[in-house]
């Protein structure tokens, strides 16, 4: 019989204290309004270890407004995500996967301003709250 071991104890005040450092060893590397929504406690661990970015101005999207050529990079996921894509649901995903992973120039070149107010309230409920808050703050025409 294989002798029972007992489960570690987790120092979740050690785990927060760490949590807390990382994102504030990110301020200097960051846009300021990103460096402070990382320090959310409801930021999940990965956006720690590779942050979000954002455009600096609305003006920056120039996304096509009708069907997106989806780049190969972002058809991930599960489902993954067809190589074109124009009905809301999957333009919801390919959004959430660009605002959350992508870089400045991919948001520029893949959102398109209308269209990404038109998902909006459905990005909400699937983004980290820490990209809401960054984005709608940056971008109050996002909140209607």
């Amino acid at each position: 019989m294989v002798p029972m071991t007992a489960e570690p104890e987790i120092d979740f005040e050690r785990a927060e204290a760490t949590r807390a450092s990382m994102a504030r060893g990110l301020s200097s590397q960051l846009d300021g309004d990103i460096a402070a929504a990382l320090t959310r406690s409801d930021t999940p661990d990965s956006l720690l270890v590779r942050p979000f970015q954002a455009v600096s101005s609305w003006g920056e999207l120039r996304g096509p407004d009708g069907p997106v050529d989806v780049p190969q990079q972002w058809r991930a996921g599960l489902p993954a995500l067809p190589a074109q894509v124009n009905d809301a649901e999957d333009l919801t995903r390919l959004y959430a996967q660009v605002l959350e992973s992508g870089s400045p120039a991919v948001q520029a070149q893949l959102l398109h301003p209308q269209r990404l107010i038109d998902v909006w309230p459905a990005l909400t409920e699937s983004l980290p709250p820490c990209v809401v808050e960054v984005w709608e703050k940056r971008f109050p025409e996002l909140m209607g």
